[in-house]
């Protein structure tokens, strides 16, 4: 009898870790990669929506900055400066029991290049949900490093054109002087005016 109750407790054991595993809650990423100065959220849901949501979770301080969590119109609880502080925090959703969530979403701004940084959610808690380890999530931060635009090469400078040579001024043409000698012909007549008075003389004195 009692190796028969021991038995139906064993398979109810497992059944209901089955169950769990298959219901268990869960933790998504927006993305694998990102770069420097990007965010990222991931989000961490209840096997079904509930206006009470909490876990803890634990990041690389270093390589990412907490920003903010959401949860719909729930109220969010949280210390952005303890978790950028430590790397840890709770965060927390509640609200009315009119009022649920299907999860909540968290943000995180890549800070520093890493090949692999991870998120961690542990200690989730909602209604009757438990779950010691929900899951990781990894991330591949990539340097933000614009590509260098190759400087302006500067023009080179415009060669200066040879200063133009000055035109040689036109030389004038002499200018014509005026004859300051006595004309050819006016000579011949006062020679020949001179010799006829000669041989008018002459004559006359015969």
């Amino acid at each position: 009898m009692k190796k028969t109750i021991l038995v139906i407790i064993l398979v109810a054991v497992m059944l209901l870790a089955a169950v769990s595993t298959v219901n268990a809650a869960s933790v998504t990423q927006s993305t694998t990669q990102v770069k420097e100065g990007e965010t990222v959220t991931i989000t961490v849901k209840p096997t079904k929506a509930n206006n009470s949501i909490q876990f803890d979770i634990k990041f690389d301080n270093d390589k990412f900055e907490y920003i903010q969590a959401q949860a719909g119109s729930l109220t969010i609880g949280e210390d952005k400066a303890g978790a950028n502080q430590n790397g840890t925090a709770t965060v927390m959703a509640y609200g009315a029991s009119d009022k649920s969530a299907e999860g909540i979403t968290v943000t995180f701004k890549a800070k520093k290049a890493a090949d692999a940084s991870s998120i961690v959610i542990t200690n989730f808690i909602s209604g009757s949900e438990r779950v010691e380890n929900v899951g990781t999530v990894n991330f591949e931060i990539r340097a933000d490093q614009e590509p260098e635009q190759p400087g302006n090469t500067e023009k080179p400078e415009d060669t200066q054109k040879p200063e133009e040579t000055e035109k040689p001024t036109q030389t004038q043409k002499p200018s014509k002087l005026p004859q300051t000698g006595t004309p050819t012909y006016i000579v011949a007549v006062a020679v020949i005016v001179i010799a006829a008075g000669v041989i008018f003389a002459i004559r006359k004195n015969k």
